[in-house]
């Protein structure tokens, strides 16, 4: 007896956030693959395990997404990640 699985893999580059301020308002941008989900979290320490969502996870259909952040006057400081799923 023998079985024979077929699978594919889908290797899609690291996505580069690119982000600008304007005024009290922060916006993520980053390159995106149709299909694919996203969601953007943020944290106020890098080091933490528990990162906070913003918005909802989006499905991709072009091939840039972005987010704006309205609520960066406090805290002082904000990491942004980026968690992506089939």
């Amino acid at each position: 007896m023998s079985a024979t699985q077929t699978f594919s893999v889908i290797v899609i580059p690291k996505p580069v956030l690119q982000i600008s301020r304007s005024g009290s308002a922060v916006t993520v941008q980053w390159p995106s693959v149709p299909g694919l989900r996203y969601q953007l979290q943020f944290a106020t320490d890098i080091a933490t395990p528990n990162w906070t969502d913003l918005g909802s996870e989006t499905g991709a259909t072009g091939t840039t997404l972005s987010y704006q952040d309205s609520d960066v006057s406090a805290p002082a400081k904000k990491f942004y990640r980026l968690r992506v799923r089939l």
